[in-house]
């Protein structure tokens, strides 16, 4: 990914699916890779995060055809 951007080439609305994604990408590669592998993985962060980085995990494991749950202590 380039360092600098033209205004041009930025969209005018990002999907909420695609903001942990875009925001954090190197966790996401890090926790799909260990969850590939078969380890275990926690992942610490604000629960405003929790939906958008799951969701994102799970785009990132669905070409290898591995689902996961978030257990997050909610009903």
């Amino acid at each position: 990914m380039p360092l600098l951007t033209r205004p041009d080439e930025l969209s005018e609305l990002i999907a909420p699916t695609e903001l942990a994604a875009l925001a954090y990408p190197a966790a996401v590669a890090e926790v799909g890779a260990a969850l590939l592998r078969r380890l275990p993985c926690l992942v610490e962060c604000p629960k405003e995060v929790v939906p958008f980085f799951a969701q994102a995990l799970r785009a990132h494991l669905k070409p290898h055809n591995l689902r996961c749950i978030p257990i997050d202590g909610r009903a």
